[in-house]
């Protein structure tokens, strides 16, 4: 049995290390770390630079896209929630879905950033008024000259946005020619160099266009500025495409953004108000809440590979857990938020360590993730009956720096090894890095790139 923690944002851009992990103490990780045994870097695809963690688990599961296709497989692992706004009438799933996110695009010095709604996201009037507006929109450009309702290629677009399980899609019957970037990749950056390109971007940009003036004037976005919460100026697309079957890949549990003692027993059983429901025997998805897109999106990968034929019985015994608390101030840089959530995620470390070790795991996988890359760890555990507050295995000496070994981990460590890596030059700020427990393994072992 293989037990993953997956922590997205948690290696530092090569550049900023030196002076955040001056501030930095977290002891426990650095023994963990310099105990555990480094696997080879994967490097993230093009299209979800800033985000890695999105082409790690796109290769877990078996995905080839670039970024992967994402939203057909939620639509269908919230398919037991309730759906709302102007979804088409047929028996059939459309055959193009997309996620349609609701976001702030924010003024910089000389362009526009995209970033979330902050901690005063949508609430369902909110969110039912602005659903109306952008379909009134999409029902104009339906009925627009062709000039402007069509895409380079001349097919006039059908599009539809719904909201199901809580989240935004746009669907449509007949298959878009649309490239796009991940939400989780363009968070705290440019517009201009993320906007969706392909066949069907120009009527893209014309409906979304619309839909900006539609929400710039609404009553809901009135209310936010004057109590201060961040408007919803602009809809994100991205992870569109079609369903198809995905290989087998045996995972599974999947715990994302769970307490460490939740749903140790049984998978998720819970109606729409919780987000999701999965049946049982099966994959399971455990307890997640109703704001994880994350956790649809992973549960639908994960039933597209259960449910071919030659996938068999899913293993119940390998465990998939995902802990985003790092991201937010990752892909926003701030560094202040990100080091306040450390010992936080230092905690979470030692109690999945735990219960991996109380489920029988024999193997223990920590992946560190950045903007451009992700890092593998093996961390080993102690055989059933030994002190669970012990990990041996796999423990090595460390390379020399400054003539001895390093031996301690306080944070003068973290800020002398992280001085020493290397940057990057074609990886932007607040991309990608990591910080290191030697000077000389720093890409092996660490999260200052």
């Amino acid at each position: 049995m293989k037990w993953t923690l997956l922590v997205p944002g948690a290696l530092l851009p090569a550049a900023l290390a030196p002076e955040i992990s001056r501030a930095l103490h977290a002891p426990r990780l650095a023994q963990r770390l310099r105990q555990a045994r480094a696997q080879p870097v994967q490097r993230g695809a093009e299209g979800n630079v800033g985000a890695a963690h999105w082409s790690w688990l796109a290769q877990a599961f078996g995905l080839g896209a670039d970024p992967a296709v994402t939203a057909p497989y939620a639509w269908r692992a919230l398919g037991t929630c309730g759906s709302s706004g102007a979804e088409p009438e047929q028996a059939a799933e459309p055959l193009w879905i997309a996620h349609c996110d609701p976001v702030h695009m924010a003024i910089a010095r000389d362009h526009l950033t995209v970033t979330d709604l902050g901690e005063e996201p949508l609430d369902p009037e909110e969110t039912a008024a602005l659903l109306n507006l952008a379909n009134e929109a999409a029902g104009d450009l339906r009925s627009a000259p062709l000039a402007q309702s069509t895409s380079n290629s001349g097919e006039r677009l059908d599009l539809h946005f719904v909201i199901r399980g809580g989240h935004w899609f746009v669907v449509s019957p007949a298959p878009l020619a649309l490239q796009t970037f991940a939400l989780d990749s363009v968070l705290g950056r440019s517009v201009q160099e993320h906007m969706p390109s392909g066949a069907h971007a120009r009527a893209w940009r014309i409906l979304s266009n619309e839909i900006q003036m539609l929400w710039h004037s609404s009553a809901v976005n009135d209310a936010r500025e004057q109590r201060g919460a961040r408007t919803a100026n602009a809809l994100w697309l991205h992870g569109g495409g079609a369903w198809a079957a995905l290989g087998p890949r045996g995972v599974g549990t999947l715990r994302v953004d769970v307490a460490p003692n939740m749903g140790l027993s049984a998978g998720l059983n819970a109606g729409p108000d919780a987000g999701l429901a999965t049946a049982s025997p099966g994959p399971q998805l455990i307890g997640t809440a109703p704001s994880s897109r994350d956790a649809a999106v992973l549960h639908g990968w994960q039933l597209a590979g259960a449910g071919r034929p030659e996938a068999g019985a899913v293993s119940p015994g390998r465990t998939l857990s995902v802990h985003r608390e790092l991201f937010a101030p990752f892909a926003h840089q701030a560094w202040d938020a990100w080091l306040a959530r450390v010992p936080a995620w230092e905690e979470r470390l030692e109690q999945e360590l735990t219960l991996a070790q109380r489920q029988g795991a024999r193997h223990f996988e920590l992946v560190l993730c950045g903007g451009q890359e992700s890092r593998s760890y093996a961390i080993a555990l102690r055989n059933p009956g030994s002190p669970l507050d012990a990990v041996t295995g796999w423990v090595r000496r460390l390379p020399l720096v400054g003539g001895g070994a390093l031996r301690t981990s306080g944070a003068g460590d973290w800020a002398r090894l992280a001085e020493s890596a290397e940057s990057d030059p074609s990886t932007p700020s607040g991309a990608s890095g990591g910080f290191a427990p030697t000077a000389q393994t720093v890409h092996r072992s660490g999260m200052a790139r």
